[in-house]
């Protein structure tokens, strides 16, 4: 309650009503003055307590009789200055632990990174990107490789990124419109499939060329990616056609663990394929199996969205049965 209403509320114990009318500039004397309501005689209609009241005597002139302020007149009170409360305590000072400083090393940035950057981004502003999505299933594919790692004599690769090489191979030798190029305003279809893989190495990608690669088993190029190219990766040892013209690419982020990535394509190719690692799920059928997301990304103003959809389609039939892939 304020401080009038705690007045009031302190005569209901009393013989005297606590109830009255009391104007609002008069309520604003009491509580400065700290005056009882009851000990000032009103004057105001309906025994209202006002501020002041005026009566007309005569017809041009008016004589005064105050009510709150006739009273503190009277009594030659003074207001009474406001209780501000305890003072508050000195708060002690608060001392925080210092935080560990914490060194940074700038790296540098390669003059190759810088310019690999540009291309990318003058890429993904001039050239209109889509991209198609699927989650293939790949439980069949996870026991042939288990199997292989098992048994060496079973004569395929053992490797996941191979048979998604060779499923790409196959899917494009079925939709050829998307394994084309683009320079200008020029659009032709490569005669030959040099796929582009990447190859980490000190937390770098880089990318190395499988050239014709359509002519290969899904054995022969496990082995031209591992023996041969990644070796040179790692020693330091490719040269420029080890690394120059795919015609399509295909970016493998399992190793990087991560699940789903769509990535900027660089002219003269038209379509790549990014997939992540592999995760667990259940199937329809409420049993446990493996899947995989792969992305295509393609140039839409030169590859339609229905063969970017057949030829993903393709992509993921082919990896589903992986017997077709040996």
């Amino acid at each position: 309650l304020s401080a009038y209403g705690k007045m009031l509320a302190s005569l209901t114990k009393s013989n005297i009503p606590a109830f009255r009318l009391t104007g609002p500039a008069a309520r604003l004397l009491l509580l400065e003055y700290h005056l009882d309501p009851l000990e000032v005689k009103s004057t105001g209609p309906r025994n209202a307590l006002l501020k002041c009241k005026c009566r007309r005597k005569y017809v041009r002139q008016f004589q005064f009789f105050t009510d709150v302020l006739q009273y503190i007149a009277s009594h030659k009170l003074s207001k009474v200055p406001a209780d501000r409360g305890p003072s508050a305590a000195v708060q002690p000072e608060v001392k925080f632990s210092k935080r560990l400083s914490r060194s940074f090393t700038d790296m540098p940035i390669v003059q190759l990174m810088k310019e690999a950057a540009d291309q990318y981004s003058h890429s993904k502003h001039t050239i209109p990107h889509s991209y198609e999505t699927a989650d293939v299933d790949v439980t069949t594919l996870i026991n042939l490789v288990q199997q292989g790692d098992d048994n060496d004599r079973v004569d395929f690769a053992p490797s996941i990124f191979s048979f998604v090489i060779r499923a790409c191979l196959l899917a494009l030798k079925k939709v050829p419109e998307v394994n084309v190029l683009a320079s200008g305003d020029d659009v032709f279809t490569s005669p030959s499939v040099n796929i582009g893989i990447n190859v980490i190495s000190n937390d770098l990608f880089k990318m190395v060329v499988i050239r014709d690669a359509n002519l290969m088993s899904a054995h022969e190029i496990n082995l031209k990616r591992k023996v041969e190219l990644e070796e040179k990766v790692h020693s330091g040892t490719l040269i420029d056609d080890d690394c120059q013209h795919p015609t399509f690419s295909i970016i493998n982020l399992a190793d990087m663990h991560v699940t789903k990535c769509a990535e900027v394509l660089l002219p003269p190719q038209c379509a790549l394929l990014s997939y992540g690692e592999v995760y667990q799920t259940v199937s329809d059928e409420n049993v446990r199996c493996y899947r995989v997301r792969a992305t295509l990304s393609y140039n839409n103003a030169v590859i339609r969205d229905e063969a970017a959809l057949e030829w993903l389609n393709s992509f993921g039939n082919f990896l589903q049965h992986p017997i077709l892939l040996i």
